[in-house]
């Protein structure tokens, strides 16, 4: 099993038994940076999960060739952090810009 897979399954099994427990029904997602296998596989993982996901603007992400602005993503999580009822968060996005950012 590739590693984009297992890490979805992952999360998709952490998140079906705190659903089946009664845990949180929304989730906001603050992903390290905007790849696929961190941002879309992740969220279309969640949803199928049955549910609701809260991600920053894509633009606010950290993408291949810039680093995402902490400042901003700390402002994003405050400014939502009511409208969830959980919080996962890339500790590399929201001090360093990303998880390159967060290696060099």
């Amino acid at each position: 099993m590739n590693n984009k897979r297992r890490i979805s399954v992952v999360i998709f099994l952490l998140f079906l038994v705190s659903n089946a427990l009664g845990y949180a029904q929304s989730i906001m997602y603050i992903p390290f940076d905007n790849r696929p296998v961190s941002l879309d596989y992740v969220v279309d993982t969640v949803e199928k999960g049955g549910f609701e996901i809260l991600v920053p603007p894509e633009e606010c992400l950290a993408n291949r060739t810039q680093s995402a602005d902490p400042e901003v993503l700390w402002k994003w999580v405050f400014a939502h952090s009511n409208e969830v009822d959980s919080i996962v968060v890339s500790s590399d996005a929201l001090i360093y810009g990303g998880l390159v950012a967060s290696r060099t």
